[in-house]
């Protein structure tokens, strides 16, 4: 598998695993041992414990660095950079979605359109006039 496919495909991972586990990073370590070590074998139980360790240590959120530690084992930097997008991504879409909804509760000539685009991302564009956009400013 070449370097830009893992990429992708740790990105997607990451993104599910995020998404859905609910508890916080402890209740997310059985669903990345169950994707990481038994599934894809990217990784070694050994490994995966010593990760964990390494993750408690470290100091911020056990997902955010443990998902740093695998991308960065699984394809070095760029892996590591796109674990932790992908980890962090529903959280922040689903800032940001919230975000815009309070926001155009108060802007009611906003209207709120999430596109998605061919490659799998999405965007959130608001169409209305500059008085409903100043409050990106």
């Amino acid at each position: 598998m070449q370097n830009k496919d893992k990429c992708i495909a740790i990105f997607k991972t990451f993104m599910k695993i995020g998404a859905f586990t609910f508890g916080g990073g402890y209740a997310m370590l059985p669903m990345i041992e169950r994707s990481m070590v038994q599934q894809k074998k990217w990784i070694t139980e050994e490994e995966m414990t010593d990760m964990v360790a390494i993750s408690e240590a470290t100091p911020g959120p056990i997902m955010v660095n443990l998902a740093t530690f695998v991308g960065s084992k699984i394809a070095g930097v760029p892996g590591a950079i796109m674990a932790t997008l992908g980890d962090c991504s529903i959280i922040l879409c689903n800032n940001n979605y919230s975000y815009v909804y309070e926001t155009n509760k108060r802007y009611d000539a906003c209207k709120i359109r999430f596109c998605w685009n061919k490659s799998g991302g999405f965007s959130i564009s608001c169409k209305s006039d500059r008085s409903c956009l100043s409050w990106m400013q």
